[in-house]
């Protein structure tokens, strides 16, 4: 109940096939902090950064040289 009190650039970065949280929470995560970015990974748990961290590490450097 408080994403809307994120002020902050805000990165979200799921893998679609997450087995503790489910996809749906990273899209409401990303209605709920204004202006976020979501990115999601097929093929993918829940550990993105140790599952896919060629495409992770991209995502990121794209994100911080907003």
């Amino acid at each position: 109940d408080r994403l809307g009190e994120i002020k902050k650039p805000t990165l979200i970065i799921w893998g679609k096939q997450d087995g503790l949280l489910p996809v749906a929470d990273a899209y409401k995560f990303n209605k709920g902090i204004a202006g976020s970015d979501l990115v999601l990974f097929d093929q993918c748990g829940h550990v993105p950064q140790l599952e896919r961290p060629a495409d992770f590490n991209k995502k990121v450097l794209e994100f911080l040289a907003k």
